[in-house]
């Protein structure tokens, strides 16, 4: 397989925001077959910065691992940043999990920005459904087996402790995302993620309730229950989406209902009236 030269274009496909990190072509060893891919957290601060974190995976290395650490970088937001396209240094031979024996010559890395700790609800759902998306996405180019999605804890056990959410159901929402690609992935407004959507319309639309720029409708629209418990409830991405996008979409005909003037009421014709001769 060598360089991974596809990885931007595949995610962007898939409907995600891709950064590239200047040097990412040539980033790695050439010396690389991946057959699958290890899910990874940071687990630096709660509070870090993305060019802090990329800078780290890219140039500078850490205490544990050189540079270039991981591929593949995902933000809290649920941007993508293409760090390397070779071989990086991301993992152990593996001593436990699917990829059992296998190293980082075999093994695609991927690091998302994450606190050890941190919760992966409420408003980081953006970033797991984005990690759902990114690797169903790249399942799909490869044709690896979801099997082959192991998480660091299960590949290192006893070792590491990343990712903070359960493999076993992340597995089963990135295999929901493969099977149901057309409904899983479809966009809202083609070209801007759903994601992106949903939070521009949830700050839009809490403004009109509350009055703000010039807008007056009190109790006349309240933003749809169903949205707002998803980001602070639904722990199935495939499902969580699916809820939000018929609630919103609800919500945007309510709204162009409200904001359509009502036409203009036509006059009856009136029959047409001789006119008398002159002289």
């Amino acid at each position: 397989m060598g360089r991974l030269m596809w990885l931007p274009e595949v995610l962007r496909d898939a409907g995600l925001v891709v950064h590239e990190f200047d040097g990412w072509r040539e980033r790695g060893r050439e010396s690389y077959e991946p057959i699958g891919l290890i899910i990874h957290e940071t687990q630096g601060s709660a509070h870090s910065q993305d060019r802090d974190e990329i800078r780290v995976l890219a140039i500078t290395g850490s205490d544990s691992a050189p540079a270039p650490i991981a591929q593949l970088y995902l933000s809290r937001t649920g941007e993508w940043t293409v760090v390397g396209s070779g071989r990086c240094n991301h993992a152990l031979t593996g001593f436990g999990g699917a990829l059992l024996g296998k190293g980082n010559s075999s093994l695609l890395g991927i690091e998302a920005a994450h606190a050890q700790g941190e919760t992966w609800q409420g408003s980081n759902l953006v970033q797991y459904r984005s990690y759902v998306r990114g690797v169903a996405a790249i399942l799909r180019h490869t044709g690896w087996p979801v099997e082959h999605v192991v998480g660091h804890k299960e590949h290192q056990p006893g070792d590491k402790s990343d990712p903070g959410f359960d493999m076993a159901q992340f597995r089963r929402d990135v295999a929901a995302a493969i099977a149901e690609e057309g409904d899983f992935m479809e966009e809202i407004i083609p070209g801007i993620p759903n994601e992106q959507v949903f939070r521009d319309l949830w700050h839009w639309m809490s403004g009109l309730v509350q009055g703000k720029d010039g807008a007056d409708t009190g109790d006349r629209f309240k933003f749809p229950n169903a949205i707002k418990a998803g980001f602070a409830t639904h722990t199935t991405a495939n499902e969580a989406l699916r809820t939000e996008v018929a609630a919103l979409r609800n919500a945007v005909d309510e709204l162009r209902a409200m904001l359509t003037p009502p036409a203009a009421p036509v006059s009856p014709a009136l029959p047409d009236t001789p006119v008398a001769p002159e002289g």
